[in-house]
């Protein structure tokens, strides 16, 4: 079996609004239970958070409601081959994308 250590976190800054991406290695985490993701602007953008590489808990500034989401996500779907939404729980509306480039 297979298993994809790279993704790519595409996220909006709520200081900016800019859409950058982000890769992340599995191995960011070797050592780590936590990932900084920051914008060219200097704002910290996201933190995640591994638990047991089982789990990814996502903390993101939200552009829209303004407040801290935590996103969970299981390993599978972190690193899957797929690209998912990351969305305003408030809202529905996007935050940005997590997945292959």
């Amino acid at each position: 079996m297979l298993v994809t250590a790279n993704t790519t976190l595409a996220l909006f800054c709520s200081h900016c609004g800019k859409l950058t991406y982000h890769d992340i290695s599995i191995f960011q985490f070797s050592g780590n239970n936590s990932v900084s993701i920051y914008c060219e602007c200097g704002e910290i953008k996201a933190t995640v958070i591994s638990k047991r590489h089982r789990q990814y808990l996502l903390h993101i500034d939200c552009v829209v409601c303004e407040i801290k989401h935590i996103i969970p996500f299981s390993a599978d779907q972190f690193w899957a081959d797929e690209v998912t939404r990351i969305n305003c729980s408030d809202v529905t509306l996007e935050l940005g994308f997590l997945g292959p480039r």
